[in-house]
């Protein structure tokens, strides 16, 4: 008895994933859930097991898909049924689907007329992060993009002044005529910290000194913004 449920089972199942490629093809995943089609990738590290709780597990663990995206390998494959494959899996398709934004980016010399045109830019270019990171952009006065920088995101004071110096460095080698900023929260917390807030201020002060202008501190946390210098404006700290 316990052996034909077994298989009935297993033909119940294979036909479900069956029908969820088929569905995936005709569709291109237009009008799947975000769930539907974590599902479906990890049909590819979990070949006999229902992905579909496990897809809602880890859904449910980490808030959303970018969620589970930008979770540590060690936090994911904490996450009941979820293996060592299976959790290296999605940190790959994270970093592939990263390195295909920042390539597409590469692609396109972005042009701004005001800050927030950089913003779909930069959450391209900071999704799926695991780590803090600092990206500087500089600028010529038309508003093309000169280069974008990355620099490793400082959680120390002594971090954050070597940030400073390399930013400052890089706006003087490229006679850049305004810098914009940008970094990731990983936790998803829109709010800057104070060591974020010194950076900025900081940062401001030194380009100054060589006719340079921050346009904005972009704050980036999954597919949301805050503008820091505006936001040190609006809670009455120094700009």
């Amino acid at each position: 008895m316990d052996e034909k449920k077994t298989t009935k089972e297993k033909d119940l199942h294979s036909g479900h994933r069956e029908r969820m490629r088929k569905r995936f093809l005709e569709t291109e995943g237009v009008g799947m859930s975000d769930h539907e089609l974590l599902e479906i990738l990890l049909f590819f590290s979990i070949p006999r097991y229902n992905t579909n709780e496990t897809a809602h597990k880890l859904i449910d663990a980490f808030g959303s898909l970018a969620g589970v995206f930008n979770a540590s390998f060690k936090n994911i494959i904490s996450v009941d049924g979820v293996g060592a494959n299976s959790a290296l899996l999605i940190k790959l398709f994270s970093v592939l689907m990263n390195r295909y934004s920042v390539s597409g980016l590469q692609s396109k010399r972005l042009r701004v007329k005001k800050v927030e045109d950089a913003v779909p830019y930069l959450q391209k270019l900071l999704f799926a992060k695991a780590e803090e990171e600092l990206y500087v952009l500089l600028f010529r006065e038309t508003g093309m993009l000169i280069t974008c920088q990355s620099i490793t995101m400082g959680k120390d004071a002594v971090s954050v002044h070597a940030n400073l110096n390399q930013c400052f460095r890089l706006a003087l080698q490229h006679s850049a005529t305004f810098v914009i900023l940008a970094h990731n929260h990983p936790n998803g917390v829109l709010k800057p910290s104070a060591l974020d807030i010194r950076l900025t201020h900081n940062l401001s002060r030194m380009l100054e000194s060589i006719n340079v202008t921050l346009a904005e501190h972009i704050l980036i946390p999954d597919n949301k913004h805050l503008c820091i210098q505006e936001y040190m404006r609006e809670h009455s700290y120094y700009v």
